[in-house]
């Protein structure tokens, strides 16, 4: 069985650093797309030289090694590109042992027969649709979920306060926080808010979540960073995001994800995807 791949992506508004990136190896049935997530900072990020941020850096570290790849698991493969990432950390001297320090969530696939196999790590997802209905893959748990919106929720007060006290910008209030957040969650308490993400940590692969899937009957495919879905997404909505995607494509998956509740630091955010179909 054949498997074909067509690449979305949408840039943030305002623009930002560009933190999310996808690669497609259709000869050797391997797609993912990553979710960069930098540390905390408050101005500039960390330069990585080659890279303008430790989320840009993990993105393009996975996508890199994952296209140069001649061939290979999956799961192997992305290990590696963990470990570039470590290595690049530690030339900053950053270490995730003892700070929060960048990275990316994921959504991969490969391609088995008639099977695919999947990893997700963090809040990217897999979207597919047969005869059964809409399905949504996520690392993420319920709670999770409720700590991520308590952080926007707060992130708001912290815009407020930012200037009350005329800080210019709610990260100011709002970084440390964040920062142990991060660190809090980052391939660590799972089943209390934590989550796997690719941040040089070798625990990464305890954390995230994997599955096998036929593609026998299955319609499509969509392998996705959080920017493609609305603020509010929880895995129980998936049917009405499906259907946005039955009717109008990903055009129609971005209008639904704008009709959300917006942001408190982004009007629109950065997003990719790769739509996938088998035959």
């Amino acid at each position: 069985m054949q498997m074909s791949a067509a690449p979305f992506y949408q840039s943030a508004v305002p623009a930002g650093i560009k933190e999310d990136y996808h690669v497609i190896r259709e000869e050797i049935g391997i797609v993912a797309v990553a979710d960069g997530v930098s540390e905390a900072y408050v101005g500039k990020p960390i330069d990585y030289g080659l890279w303008e941020s430790g989320g840009q850096m993990s993105s393009m570290q996975l996508c890199n090694t994952l296209f140069c790849a001649r061939d290979g698991f999956l799961a192997d493969l992305l290990l590696e590109g963990n470990k570039r990432i470590h290595a690049a950390h530690l030339s900053k001297n950053m270490d995730y042992q003892k700070q929060a320090v960048g990275g990316a969530c994921v959504a991969a696939c490969q391609r088995l027969g008639d099977e695919v196999f999947l990893i997700v790590a963090g809040d990217s997802g897999i979207l597919w649709h047969d005869a059964m209905g809409a399905h949504y893959f996520t690392n993420f748990d319920e709670v999770a979920y409720v700590l991520e919106e308590n952080g926007n929720l707060f992130f708001e007060q912290c815009a407020i306060a930012a200037k009350w006290l005329e800080l210019g910008s709610g990260w100011q209030v709002y970084d440390s926080f964040f920062a142990k957040k991060q660190k809090y969650r980052a391939n660590a308490h799972l089943g209390s808010g934590g989550h796997a993400i690719f941040n040089g940590d070798d625990a990464v692969k305890n954390c995230w979540t994997e599955k096998r899937v036929s593609v026998i009957g299955m319609d499509w495919m969509i392998l996705l960073t959080d920017g493609f879905l609305t603020r509010d997404f929880h895995p129980s909505k998936v049917n009405s995001v499906a259907e946005a995607y039955n009717r109008d494509g990903i055009p129609g998956m971005l209008k639904l994800a704008g009709m959300g509740p917006e942001l408190p630091h982004v009007k629109r955010p950065e997003g990719t995807a790769i739509v996938l179909t088998f035959k």
